[in-house]
């Protein structure tokens, strides 16, 4: 190690931060103001290059000004040796290739840190495509992390040494690059050495990114012959004979046929809405014939429609699992339950939605973009119905646990000890996972609660509703029966005088009998529907069991004390942060010939730790899968049961429904009779005052029997006219019409009162939503603590 400088930097050669196309990178000082820059020095291929093709190299370079670029300061001789040396800004944070190696991403980089990758390199490929230039070296290794003063990162280009000024159709003969990210006409020119008068375009940067993208995506390189970089032929054919859609193949043992997939795999972190999305411009951009590859133009377009969409989380409780919906800014609910639908398989009808603890019901036709923002820790959930079973229990994939040889070299030690690694950090995000569903089931049934209770309250207007027009409606009954049967007990008490005119009175009793048989057949239908309102009480039952009762609630307080434990990701956390040292110190130890005693033994015991060490991380995944799986058993019984319950409900509602149709057409049949009836006293009257008027009348003073039947006093018969019969008759009609109006205002008082409960309920809602706000702060506290 030593120190080396030019006129204003200096570096120490043990601050080594990587290798380039054309130089080593160093960590840098400025010897004036103190400040870190990170110089690049030319090795030998640099230095074989012409001074003047170097200096053009830089001056294009000093073209490019963009956040997504690194910044090049200056360009500056070594002291000693005379190489050229060219400044740029730090990046503390690594490169991709870098991250990547962490086990934590073994199989990819989650999606946020995805996405703000993808946002961050497209933006520097566009700026680059803009300037007329073309990278020709892209890979992870050549993509750097910038932290910012606030804590974030920005991911920048880097490593321009390849780099050269493109118009746009101008080819280039020249080859720079990485083997696994070459595109296949680069790869058959530089590594197989053939068709050495081939042209290039701009586009085998869009192929680098493809392989560049999927990596990260992933954890893996796309194509990948057995052998791996040994095997170069096989390489080429996967990569220049594949079919069009294919993203990856794969040679699992020599000779073996090549395993095709047009799909990201299973085992990627990212969401199944963003890898639709992603998975088709992956299949664009590594197209090795240019006719059918992706444009630039389409890509960039493409890519900057993955990040300005809506993205809704949602939290599926039939498997337990979390998805995230990738909507366009103006796409409506329809789309939005569409997708849900794609994802989950439960159908827009089934799907029930919440929101902080709200039924979600946005207006139809409002735009995704006015939707609330959702996160890892707030999400929507979606509850269903029949669908809902155990056995749809989502679970991620863990790879199994690889044998660390009993007598192992130190270079497989280091690798046995990457794959646990890799697998235990696989179980931590397992077990995280699990843990942060437990979450959302207490999230799930809030929200069933609430809205089961805001539910029944309506069901209780609707029951008062009920009652009200069915007290209305017995009213104006009573009140037509018995102003009939008065009528027909007076008709009866005067015919029973006359005792002339025998045949006449016979079918003027026959008629009044017509009214008696349509007022009783009347009240016997009001029986009938009297029978079907019992089932309000039933209703009424039902609502008391959720409303007073609470039946439901004692659930969650049981759920909630079996959610409280958090051990098991505490424990798996502990566990692969031993595990991963174990592994770093394999690392170091695989580049000595000869370990001491000491780091002998203490290798020794790590085997043996890490075999230990491993088994409880399996153990312990397997005790949250089975809890979690118990949880979720218990909690889509209880949902079944809150199914059944809005079940009997919606069918007791709807059965009311029909009772109302009943009781208006009830009304309307009365109402008719009525009419008929009044019609035919009308034609009575007119009957008895031609035989009263007649010249041989005769009244007998016998009582007649119909008075006794109806209950009523006996009249002096002999002081009723005709014209006082008319006039009761139109005295009784008033009395039928004030009854029926005192009925009706009845109701309307009735339903005053259900509006006032209604109001009171609502004020109790939002004085329990302001509750619901205060326990979300303190999840949230606790989720950060």
């Amino acid at each position: 190690m030593e120190i080396r400088s030019s006129t204003n930097y200096a570096w120490n050669t043990k601050d080594r931060l990587g290798e380039g196309a054309t130089g080593a990178v160093y960590k840098a000082r400025h010897k004036k103001t103190g400040e870190t820059f990170a110089v690049k020095v030319s090795n030998n291929l640099g230095m074989m290059r012409p001074v003047e093709i170097r200096r053009r190299e830089f001056e294009v370079l000093n073209k490019l000004n963009h956040e997504n670029i690194v910044k090049l300061y200056a360009s500056e001789t070594e002291l000693r040796s005379q190489n050229e040396i060219i400044v740029m800004e730090l990046c503390s944070g690594g490169s991709l290739f870098t991250l990547l190696e962490n086990p934590a991403n073994t199989y990819g980089f989650m999606e946020d840190e995805f996405k703000q990758v993808l946002k961050d390199v497209v933006a520097g490929m566009k700026h680059l495509h803009e300037q007329g230039m073309v990278h020709r070296d892209l890979k992870p290794g050549n993509i750097m992390r910038v932290i910012k003063d606030d804590g974030s990162f920005v991911y920048k280009l880097t490593d321009f040494g390849a780099a050269r000024e493109l118009e746009a159709h101008e080819v280039f003969m020249s080859v720079y690059g990485t083997e696994e990210y070459l595109h296949p006409d680069l790869y058959e020119r530089g590594v197989l050495r053939k068709h050495a008068n081939k042209t290039f375009g701009a586009m085998v940067d869009l192929w680098s990114i493809g392989v560049t993208f999927y990596h990260i995506a992933t954890g893996q390189l796309p194509f990948r012959p057995y052998g791996g970089r040994q095997n170069k032929d096989t390489m080429h054919v996967i990569t220049s004979k594949k079919r069009a859609g294919m993203i990856s193949g794969v040679q699992k043992s020599e000779g073996e046929d090549i395993e095709w997939s047009d799909k990201l795999p299973d085992h990627t972190r990212l969401s199944q809405g963003l890898k639709e999305l992603l998975t088709p411009v992956l299949a664009g951009i590594l197209e090795s014939d240019p006719a059918n590859a992706m444009s630039f133009g389409k890509f960039f377009v493409s890519i900057q429609d993955i990040l300005s969409r809506k993205v809704i989380d949602v939290y599926s409780v039939h498997s337990a699992s979390f998805h995230k919906i990738y909507m366009k800014q103006s796409d409506t609910f329809a789309k939005f339950q569409e997708l849900i639908a794609v994802q989950t398989g439960v159908s827009a009808a089934q799907q029930k939605l919440f929101f902080k603890y709200d039924e979600f019901k946005p207006d139809p036709m409002a735009p995704s973009s006015s939707y609330p923002k959702t996160s890892d820790d707030i999400f929507m959930v979606m509850t269903g119905g029949e669908y809902m079973s155990p056995e749809r229990l989502s679970l991620y994939k863990i790879p199994n646990l690889p044998n660390l040889p009993k007598e192992g070299t130190l270079e497989m030690d280091s690798s046995t000890s990457k794959m646990m690694a890799n697998r235990a950090q696989c179980c931590k995000y397992a077990v995280k996972q699990y843990f942060r569903a437990t979450k959302a089931m207490l999230v799930t049934i809030e929200s069933v609660l609430k809205n089961l209770k805001k539910d029944m309250m309506f069901y209780i207007s609707f029951c008062k509703q009920m009652e009200s027009e069915w007290t209305a409606l017995q009213q104006i009954s009573e009140a037509y029966y018995t102003s009939q049967m008065h009528h027909a007990w007076v008709f009866d008490a005067l015919l029973s005088k006359l005792t002339e005119a025998k045949d006449e009175v016979k079918m003027i009793l026959e008629e009044v009998q017509d009214i008696q048989k349509w007022s009783e057949s009347k009240k016997e239908s009001e029986g009938e529907l009297n029978k079907a309102y019992q089932r309000n009480d039933r209703m009424k039952t039902l609502i008391s069991e959720v409303i007073e009762t609470d039946r439901f609630r004692a659930f969650l307080e049981d759920f909630t004390k079996d959610t409280d434990d958090q051990s098991f990701f505490n424990l798996v956390s502990t566990y692969t942060g031993n595990i991963e040292e174990i592994y770093q110190s394999f690392r170091k130890d695989k580049y000595h010939r000869r370990l001491s005693y000491a780091d002998e033994q203490r290798h020794k015991f790590d085997r043996e730790k890490l075999v230990v060490l491993s088994d409880k991380i399996t153990k312990i995944t397997e005790e949250a899968v089975k809890h979690r799986s118990a949880l979720h058993e218990k909690l889509v019984g209880w949902l079944n049961e809150v199914n059944h319950c809005y079940e009997e409900a919606e069918s007791l509602h709807s059965s009311f429904l029909g009772q109302k149709q009943a009781q208006d057409a009830f009304l309307i049949s009365l109402r008719s009779v009525q009419e008929q009836c009044l019609e035919k006293s009308k034609r009575i009257v007119e009957k008895l005052q031609k035989l009263i008027t007649s010249p041989s009348p005769v009244l007998t003073a016998t009582a007649p029997a119909a008075a006794a039947q109806n209950g009523f006093s006996d009249p002096d018969m002999d002081s009723i006219t005709v014209n006082q019969l008319g006039n009761e008759l139109d005295s009784l009609s008033m009395i039928t019409k004030e009854s029926v109006q005192t009925a009706q205002q009845n109701t309307q008082q009735i339903e005053r009162v259900v509006r006032g409960f209604i109001t009171l309920y609502t004020s109790l809602n939002e004085h329990m939503s302001k509750d619901v706000s205060q326990l979300e702060e303190t999840i949230g506290e606790e989720n950060m603590n």
